[in-house]
């Protein structure tokens, strides 16, 4: 059986420190849902696709798909 999951962030801080902060959070969730059998996550529109490829530096298999 496959699963997946949907996630989205709430920005406070603004500033790029506060946007790194959330990107990075985001792709922890990614690559904690790869770890516990997730197939696929389904982030908001907003989050930067940068994203995508932090996660292939990682070398993790679960890639963000976008709507």
């Amino acid at each position: 059986m496959k699963s997946s999951m949907s996630f989205g962030a709430q920005i406070a801080d603004t500033s790029r420190r506060g946007e790194f902060q959330i990107v990075h959070e985001c792709v922890e969730q990614a690559a904690l849902a790869e770890e516990v059998g997730f197939d696929k996550v389904w982030p908001g529109e907003h989050h930067p696709r940068a994203a995508v490829e932090t996660l292939r530096n990682l070398g993790k298999k679960i890639i963000p798909r976008y709507r």
